[in-house]
């Protein structure tokens, strides 16, 4: 029967019921009076009423007791824990779930306060959620860490509800536990990850910045803010452009746009303006950061300020230029030094024997117009010798202490004398420290660099000459392979039409003009090059277009006393001799040119081609020799281990040395071992005839 009844249609229904089933059983006697068969029926109408409603209440009481069943399993069973706790908080009811989620046993639970298993700093919390669910009605959740038995404590999630009876007073708190440990390690780990990223990013030694999809600022780190000199208030919220040289918005606004298209943008470079507003080179490398979605969240950027890094490498970019500029003309030098020397050679035959056939002649013999214009050509082909000399390593021979003040001075007033449009300004330090110096060779540079002024000026122009003492330290002097300490510096600038950068990177170079094959650009500046470096020196030019140029050339300073010039012999005529003289070369041309000027002189002549056979014939006949003419650039033995045999041999030995070319300053080196003197090839007879007498009367 329908439980959802009402009352007087459930008692006409069981009713109708009785009667139905009455009519089914016999009828009685017919004699019966009518009123005991009234009574009777009644009788049994309210037997089977009671039969039919004790049939329903068993089958409702087998119902009961299997949903029963059913709720005390699912109680029991269920993944989370139950417990019923009374209006005092004392547990009741407890499923098995939430007994091993407290690692205990049900009988120590039952009837024991709740609270023990809360740790004390969460009572609170776990108190005002039961209150709050008594007064509102309505089901409170609170996290809650639970004390267990043997183990770290286990954190749940308490789902709290409160029974009430008919009077709708709270009589108990149902409590629903569930486990959250693995919520809680993900949250701390979480927390962990996020304060280590936090600690990461502020203390990065590279700069970090967050910014939104329209490039404001969401986040920077330390390092941001202290490579540009900002607070964070200045920079949150502001705009990247903010912080942007002018000159590179749009440039950042193409890469922003970039960014946003293909999420990642490695190696851009901007300039960035710092609080004072220096302006610093930066790089940067941007990637966007997705939602869950996989939108838009954010853009991400790591940069390093790169502004020292471009300067180290243009300046070591500019040492490596100029080192490679040194070796090339290191290459260059020794190049032109054997050229120098063979040629010197060469002309010292046509020299030689030009000089023996006019000696002979009349001044107006036909031919002496010829061996003249020969011994022109000589003396100019000899001068182009001295430019590669100059170049060459070493080419020095006669080095003095010298004041470069008096030996500038008296150059630029040379070359004043015959450029007038040019106006000289002369500007020399009172104490200019010495320098050793071969004089020559120096006054060659400088009238080159004065030349090269000249031609800079077409329409005059100014000349700054000035010299000042300079102490070099070892970032100044790397790409030059010099020595630290002290020198001299010559600045030769003019007012001139300039050099741009490729012409400043060959001036140095022989025979380079930017004026073109049809004129003549020589050894000039190459041969100041060779002269400085040949001097331990080095020296520096600066140049722009139309703002004029100036060269730098540093010597090193020395603690030499300074060496008076003297009056020379009187060189009038030519000195002739008549002892004998020991000719060493290795070349046939110089020994048969030598020996016939030897011999038109009148000394007697002794031939040696090596250093081996000059040793020798010095060996046998040292006490006859009164001079020995030494080359110094010989195959196998060279004239320096010559010398140096022949000293052993006899302390006084008269050595004047000769070539046309000196390695290193081997001639400086074997002058000072005690040679008598220098002559340099190609010489005339009336240069060989004045060197001999200087050495014999020494």
């Amino acid at each position: 029967m329908p439980d959802d009844l009402d009352p007087s249609d459930k008692f006409e229904q069981l009713r109708q019921q009785a009667e139905e089933l009455l009519q089914k059983q016999p009828d009685l006697a017919p004699e019966t009076p009518s009123d005991i068969l009234d009574l009777i029926h009644e009788l049994k109408v309210n037997q089977t009423e009671l039969e039919i409603q004790n049939e329903e209440l068993q089958r409702a009481q087998r119902e009961l007791a299997t949903l029963h069943q059913e709720f005390q399993s699912l109680y029991e069973f269920a993944p989370c824990g139950y417990v019923t706790l009374n209006s005092m908080g004392i547990i009741t009811r407890v499923n098995l779930a939430a007994v091993a989620l407290l690692e205990t046993d049900r009988q120590s639970i039952l009837h024991s306060g709740f609270n023990q298993f809360i740790d004390s700093k969460h009572y609170n919390a776990f108190i005002s959620a039961r209150k709050k669910a008594g007064e509102t009605g309505k089901k409170q959740s609170v996290e809650l860490p639970l004390k267990r038995r043997n183990e770290s404590p286990v954190w749940v999630q308490a789902n709290i509800e409160a029974g009430r009876d008919d009077a709708s007073e709270v009589t108990q708190w149902r409590v629903v536990l569930m486990d959250i440990t693995p919520k809680k390690a993900a949250e701390a780990a979480l927390i962990e990850s996020e304060e280590r990223f936090r600690g990461l990013f502020e203390h990065a030694p590279v700069a970090y910045q967050s910014l939104d999809e329209r490039g404001n600022f969401i986040a920077v780190n330390e390092t941001w803010l202290a490579t540009l000199d900002y607070s964070e208030i200045d920079v949150i919220g502001k705009n990247f452009s903010d912080f942007l040289h002018p000159d590179w918005n749009a440039r950042f606004e193409e890469n922003f746009t970039r960014l946003k298209t293909v999420g990642e943008v490695p190696g851009n470079e901007f300039v960035m303006k710092k609080k004072d507003g220096t302006d610093i080179l930066v790089s940067f490398h941007g990637k966007i950061s997705q939602n869950v979605m996989g939108g838009f969240k954010q853009i991400h950027c790591v940069f390093y300020d790169i502004s020292a890094q471009r300067k180290a490498e243009k300046e070591n970019k500019r040492l490596e230029n100029k080192l490679r500029q040194a070796k090339k003309m290191e290459s260059i030098g020794t190049l032109a030094g054997g050229i120098a020397h063979n040629f010197n050679n060469i002309l010292m035959n046509i020299q030689g024997r030009a000089t023996l056939m006019l000696i002979d002649k009349d001044h107006s013999h036909p031919d002496c117009e010829h061996l003249f214009s020969i011994e022109e050509s000589v003396k100019n082909a000899a001068e182009l010798t001295k430019d590669l000399l100059g170049f060459a390593r070493g080419g020095k021979y006669e080095v003095k202490p010298t004041d470069l003040n008096a030996l500038i001075k008296h150059g630029s007033w040379m070359f004043g004398r015959t450029n007038k449009e040019i106006e000289i300004q002369e500007n020399y330090e009172n104490d200019l420290w010495t320098v050793e110096v071969d004089r020559g060779q120096i006054q060659q540079a400088l009238l080159n660099l004065f030349v090269n002024a000249w031609q800079a000026m077409p329409g005059g122009g100014n000349l700054y000459i000035q010299t000042e003492n300079a102490t070099l330290d070892e970032k100044y002097i790397k790409p030059f392979e010099i020595v630290l300490g002290k020198y001299v510096k010559i600045s030769v600038t003019d007012t001139g039409i300039g050099m741009d950068r490729a012409t400043r990177e060959r001036i140095f170079d022989p025979f380079f003009s930017t004026k073109g094959m049809t004129t003549s650009s020589g050894l000039g500046l190459a041969s100041v090059y060779g002269i400085i470096k040949n001097h331990g020196g080095f020296i520096n030019v600066s140049s722009e277009m139309g703002k004029g140029t100036t060269f730098e050339i540093y010597l090193p300073a020395s603690d030499q006393e300074l060496v008076e010039e003297t009056p020379g012999p009187d060189r009038h005529g030519i000195q002739y001799g008549q002892e004998t003289v020991l000719l060493v070369d290795d070349e046939a041309i110089i020994i048969d040119v030598g020996q016939k000027m030897l011999e038109r002189l009148g000394y007697r002549v002794l031939i040696a081609r090596s250093g081996d056979e000059a040793l020798e014939v010095y060996g046998k006949q040292g006490k006859e020799i009164a001079l020995v003419i030494l080359d110094m650039i010989m195959p196998s033995m060279g004239g320096g281990e010559t010398y140096d045999r022949m000293k052993a041999i006899d302390g006084g030995v008269r050595v004047l040395l000769s070539s046309g070319y000196s390695i290193e300053g081997q001639a400086k080196e074997i002058m000072d071992r005690g040679c008598k003197g220098f002559i340099q090839k190609p010489f005339s007879l009336y240069g060989l005839s004045m060197k001999i007498r200087e050495a014999l009367c020494e």
